[in-house]
């Protein structure tokens, strides 16, 4: 029993020694990884180290690789930004140098246009004054009456006419007095209707001095019946029909009306902040028109710029520009629509 005893323990000694070499073996060892590790020497170490040395080359490479290109990029757009602006500032020079000559060669068409006016006219200019004789009043001379203004009656018509039309008004009322008076003698002394032949001139129908005429005439016609007649200027300048219809009176005013208001239409046309107003309309470069003239077919162009005292339109058909000068437009000889695209 006691030598059983003995081995049992011996056994246990040997185990309990064999542990405590594998632990102290163990330790070691762990001792020596550690000191590898301080010492930067652990091959585990030393591996991730070298993986992590990769990445970082890696991510580097493509940094600089990134930066590069968008170096370059950064370079083209520079330089297409570049031949942009290089490429608008030389077409708005030749713009600005095609305008200014086209303004300058209007300038200069009617600063000629004027010389030659001017030495047309230069006798005209140069007026002398003419010399008056101052005459010695006649001893018996009466003094010159005031005349004495009175006021218009009302009721008539004052038209305010120049002294020619005024003259010739008065002729064709006295070459129709004899004719006025014969249908007067040949109507009955009893008519109703009255044969009256008034003629108003001089204070009582006119209020102004010698340019102011208004004048009514009374007669009878074959019928008996009462016929007046007023004579007035028409927009031609000549006197009107004494024989003339209310209703073609009012006609023929109405066509002096519009073509008044054409005329201030026309008038109106000019040029501001390089936009044409004409006709109440306005045009600005690039619009598509028509042109239409009285020496000229109607044309389909659009307009390729404006000057101060003339526009340039460019034909659609040929391409050929052709200049329209401000006083074209206000005559009416030259007249432009607005066009459709």
């Amino acid at each position: 029993a006691t030598d059983e005893a003995t081995e049992d323990e011996y056994a246990n000694s040997q185990h309990l020694e064999i542990k405590e070499q594998m632990y102290q073996d163990k330790l070691a060892s762990l001792k020596k990884q550690i000191q590898e590790v301080r010492c930067r020497s652990h091959p585990e170490y030393v591996r991730r180290v070298r993986r992590l040395q990769e990445e970082l080359d890696d991510r580097l490479l493509l940094n600089e690789c990134s930066r590069e290109y968008q170096i370059s990029c950064a370079e083209r757009d520079c330089i297409l930004e570049k031949n942009a602006a290089v490429k608008e500032y030389e077409e708005k020079k030749a713009e600005l140098k095609e305008n200014l000559v086209n303004d300058l060669e209007d300038r200069k068409k009617m600063i000629e246009l004027e010389f030659s006016t001017m030495e047309l006219n230069g006798d005209s200019i140069d007026v002398k004054p003419t010399v008056t004789r101052k005459l010695r009043r006649r001893p018996n001379e009466p003094l010159p009456v005031p005349e004495k203004r009175r006021k218009p009656t009302t009721g008539q018509l004052v038209f305010l006419l120049d002294e020619k039309e005024v003259e010739n008004d008065l002729k064709l009322i006295s070459r129709s007095k004899p004719v006025l008076s014969a249908r007067a003698q040949q109507a009955p002394n009893g008519g109703s209707s009255g044969n009256s032949l008034s003629t108003a001139t001089g204070n009582s129908a006119v209020g102004f001095s010698n340019s102011a005429s208004s004048v009514g005439v009374g007669a009878l016609d074959h019928n008996g019946a009462a016929s007046y007649s007023s004579s007035s200027s028409s927009s031609n300048g000549g006197p009107l029909n004494l024989s003339q219809h209310p209703a073609q009176l009012s006609a023929s005013s109405n066509q002096q009306q519009q073509q008044h208001q054409q005329q201030q239409t026309l008038a109106d046309t000019r040029i501001e902040d390089g936009k044409l107003l004409h006709e109440r309309r306005w045009f600005h470069r690039g619009q598509p028109v028509f042109v239409e003239g009285k020496e000229l077919s109607r044309f389909s162009a659009n307009i390729s710029a404006i000057g101060s005292e003339a526009i340039w339109v460019k034909k659609t058909a040929d391409g050929q520009k052709f200049r329209i000068f401000l006083s074209h437009l206000r005559r009416g000889k030259v007249t432009i629509k607005r066009r459709a695209n």
